[in-house]
């Protein structure tokens, strides 16, 4: 870890009580120290960047590797000289971050390296082998972890440390799961250092955890978001640290714009235990609905071409969540809704469509190793969730109890390394009375965070398709054509109707499909889109845009 610990994008390594860092700023080409250890033949791969001209530099990390190769190239030439075989692969275009291009760079290493077979072969004979050197593979075998160690902390309990390690002392696991372990307690952002080595012990592995925690507490973070629903918005988000207890994290995400939003989430997290957390969102939609696929929400003979629908909805969730058998995240809640619901163009004996407090108890279970929320390359989804509403302040008077079960499962592979091939489906269903006018599904549009019951659809406008219940497939083919831009095509067919599940109406045929193509780019700011869309049921063309990352 230290010795790749690059400036600016990791933090250095804390070993013994020094602060250690990549040795490549300090020397990334050796050869001197080699010749003093006692190496009578040195091979060299140079793979360093040289020095770029003012308008190759495009970013901070382009002026730190500048200012780290100047004491570099001074020197280079009489360390060339020196060099026995000098290998100089053509790595034009890849940096220091260029991770996911390693296959491509190991192919570039092997075409440079390939004038030199012979020469290596004669290096290889008897006479040019006094001491030949012992390797240490990649421990294949399982790890046996008996017990672990971890250094005390102040802010965060051995609970927490296992919940993301995602194992408990007495387990058996592959390197591999552990190594993913260690990743996950990276990505938190709560350790400015892990150090870990293993001890034996009674047949068994001791691991041994030197956890350094990282002193930022409190964040602050801007974005910028765009799309067809919510129009544009000015992201900010305020992250706390240790408010109340340890291992607690309290986070509001404000949404300032055309739609006004906010998302503001508590939580204790207790790793293995159950943890607890509370979470409110505020969703504004204030949108012309452009023909209305179904009506069933107001019994009326005609609809206007356009709905003028003003929504507001307040959803708060007190939960507690555990992991079931080291993969399954699993919870228990219960959840405070409040619906506003307006159609300006429309009147009717009461104010409002609604205008109720809701109040259920949920359950839900969820699978996700999706490598990428944007453009996943691999990993499988599964979400399932079952609601009981059984009380509401009942606005309009005919409310009645009534459950909904919503659940999808998906599946993405890469081939070739560059085509990513997706399949989804997705089910929701009311069960019992009818439920209240938007709690029912709402279908169309892309490019939006899909909240709770508005699901996107290619093919349909938004909001413009909605009913009771629904089962839908989508599938999708990913291009990436270069290193992060995408080309698509999509496809999606749906049976959405009133009690569809209670016949055998939702395996017939799709009533609705709808089709996409688009082109997506993975920015510093988020995903930004478009995607142009058709469906053969109304004839209908629509082009989305979007900017920025969802929440």
């Amino acid at each position: 870890m230290a010795s790749g610990a690059f400036p600016s994008l990791y933090s250095p390594v804390e070993i013994d009580g020094k602060l250690l860092i990549d040795g490549g700023v300090a020397n990334n080409y050796p050869i001197d120290e080699l010749r003093k250890m006692g190496a009578e033949i040195v091979i060299g791969v140079d793979v360093q960047d040289g020095l770029k001209n003012r308008e190759d530099i495009r970013g901070a990390s382009d002026i730190l590797l500048q200012i780290s190769n100047f004491s570099m190239v001074q020197d280079m030439s009489r360390k060339i000289r020196e060099t026995d075989i000098y290998i100089k692969p053509d790595i034009k275009g890849y940096s220091v971050i260029s991770f996911r291009e390693g296959s491509d760079i190991i192919k570039k290493g092997i075409e440079a390296a390939a004038p030199f077979t012979e020469e290596f072969k004669k290096m290889g004979s008897p006479e040019y082998i006094n001491n030949p050197p012992s390797f240490r593979e990649k421990y294949k075998g399982d790890l046996c972890i008996s017990r672990v160690e971890i250094n005390e902390m102040e802010n965060f309990t051995s609970s927490y440390v296992y919940g993301k390690l995602k194992f408990t002392p007495n387990t058996t696991l592959t390197f591999d799961n552990f190594s993913t372990g260690i990743n996950n307690m990276n990505g938190t952002q709560n350790f400015s250092s892990i150090v870990y080595s293993f001890a034996e012990e009674d047949g068994g592995d001791v691991l041994k955890l030197n956890l350094k925690e990282a002193k930022t507490q409190r964040y602050l973070k801007f974005g910028l978001h765009f799309d067809n629903l919510y129009k544009s918005a000015a992201l900010v988000n305020v992250t706390q640290k240790k408010l109340l207890f340890k291992n607690d994290v309290i986070s509001l995400d404000l949404g300032v714009g055309d739609q006004f939003r906010y998302n503001l989430n508590y939580y204790v997290d207790n790793g293995y235990r159950w943890s607890v957390g509370f979470q409110s969102k505020l969703n504004k939609i204030s949108r012309n609905i452009n023909r209305p696929i179904t009506s069933n929400f107001i019994e009326l003979p005609t609809l206007p071409n356009s709905l003028s629908l003003d929504l507001v909805d307040v959803t708060n969730r007190l939960y507690f969540q555990t992991f079931y058998r080291d993969q399954f995240l699993v919870a228990v809640g219960l959840e405070h809704k409040f619906n506003q619901v307006d159609i300006k163009n429309l009147i009717f004996d009461m104010p409002w469509i609604d205008k109720s407090h809701y109040l259920s108890a949920y359950g839900n279970i969820v699978f996700d190793t999706y490598d990428n929320k944007y453009f996943p390359r691999k990993g499988v989804i599964f979400n399932a969730e079952y609601k009981n509403y059984f009380h509401s302040s009942d606005y309009t008077g005919n409310f009645k109890n009534f459950s909904q079960i919503n659940a999808e499962l998906g599946t993405v592979r890469t081939f070739f390394d560059k085509v990513s091939v997706e399949a989804k489906a997705e089910i929701g269903a009311t069960i019992g009375s009818e439920s209240s006018s938007f709690l029912q599904y709402f279908f169309g549009g892309y490019g939006f965070q899909s909240v709770y019951n508005v699901k996107q659809f290619y093919g349909y406008d938004f909001l413009s398709v909605f009913d009771d219940s629904y089962v839908k497939v989508l599938f999708r083919v990913d291009y990436e054509v270069f290193n992060k831009h995408h080309l698509n095509i999509a496809a999606n067919y749906a049976q959405i109707g009133n009690n569809i599940f209670q016949y055998s109406d939702w395996i017939s045929k799709p009533k609705f499909n709808g089709y996409a193509i688009g082109y997506g780019y993975q920015a510093i700011i988020g995903p930004i889109e478009i995607k142009h869309s058709w469906s053969p049921d109304t004839r209908n063309h629509y082009t989305w845009f979007s900017v920025g990352f969802w929440f």
